[in-house]
């Protein structure tokens, strides 16, 4: 999902020293391919709504599209 189109979110989680994720191009990972989680670089951002993972990106990037759902 491209950063500038997020819709609102519940929660924003930035600076994050650490984050990985088992995502793979062709679908979830099996077998040997378990070995690499997939670490994102340090100082990561993700943005979560409804207990989904709708976008991550570095902290750095200006998120101004983002609102919160509640205050």
């Amino acid at each position: 999902m491209v950063l500038s189109r997020l819709p609102m979110i519940d929660l924003l989680i930035t600076h994050a020293a650490q984050v990985a994720t088992c995502a793979s191009p062709s679908g979830p990972k099996r077998g040997h391919a378990l070995a690499d989680v997939g670490l994102l670089p340090p100082d990561t951002a993700v943005a979560i709504h409804d207990g989904r993972i709708l976008a991550l990106g570095p902290t750095a990037e200006r998120w101004p599209n983002i609102r919160p759902a509640k205050r």
